[in-house]
């Protein structure tokens, strides 16, 4: 396992997996370019403490992988599972402590598709690091709008609520491995962005200057990124590029 590191432009929406490969970009006119930088580390190894939550997984697995209750919901109520799907959420009393560690394959999802049922639905975390919720879209009959639209359309309620110390909080983001309650107002499809996707219809910008981000061999305990920077013959050196991590 290896850090994810992304950058994510924030005047268009289009992110890069810099982790693994170099980006280049350029600026408009006035040169400047606004820029998050999220470093995540893959949670395949959770751990429980005894009593009720609302959890989810990052893969299918044919049964919940953890001695205790599993429940999930569905339109008629509570019932045990068949299987654990990735991107749904479920009910799990523990007993004891545990901990739970998983094989997850690291290919990066493009997105994740997630059917809801008009009503309350219990969602998940479909990745082992936290994607971008804001990015989200809800699909109907092959249209997809994003979550704004889709609340002002009338498609889904909006509200997520996560489940804390036995009681409901609302939410704006969701992690690895925790449920969620998402109201639907029809039959629909959620969709989460994985790491490294991007909004569709981004236009090209005029050049006059151009960077790369390039990221040094991740460690399990350390990452970096070095910001190199030229402008038409003038270029600075790679000794002298700036630098962002944790050493």
């Amino acid at each position: 396992t290896s850090y994810t590191i992304i950058l994510t432009d924030e005047e268009t929406g289009q992110s890069w997996d810099i982790g693994k490969n170099a980006v280049a970009f350029e600026t408009d006119n006035d040169g400047l370019k606004r820029f998050k930088l999220s470093v995540t580390f893959p949670v395949t190894v959770k751990k429980f403490s005894p009593g009720w939550h609302m959890v989810s997984l990052p893969v299918d697995v044919s049964w919940f992988p953890a001695e205790g209750y599993v429940y999930e919901h569905t339109s008629s109520g509570y019932s045990y599972p068949e299987a654990i799907k990735s991107g749904k959420g479920y009910w799990f009393g523990a007993s004891k402590e545990t901990t739970i560690n998983l094989k997850v394959d690291e290919k990066a999802k493009t997105e994740a598709v997630i059917p809801l049922n008009a009503g309350w639905n219990m969602i998940g975390c479909p990745f082992t690091v936290a994607p971008d919720w804001s990015m989200s879209c809800i699909e109907k009959d092959g249209v997809r709008k994003g979550l704004k639209e889709s609340i002002e359309t009338g498609l889904v309620n909006g509200a997520l609520y996560r489940f804390v110390d036995g009681s409901y909080q609302l939410t704006d983001s969701i992690e690895p491995w925790e449920g969620y309650w998402f109201a639907a107002l029809t039959d629909c499809k959620l969709i989460i962005p994985g790491t490294g996707s991007k909004k569709d219809n981004v236009g090209a910008v005029s050049a006059l200057s151009r960077s790369s981000f390039v990221s040094d061999a991740v460690l399990s305990d350390r990452w970096q990124v070095s910001l190199h920077v030229s402008a038409g013959k003038y270029q600075d050196t790679a000794n002298g590029a700036p630098c962002l991590g944790v050493n």
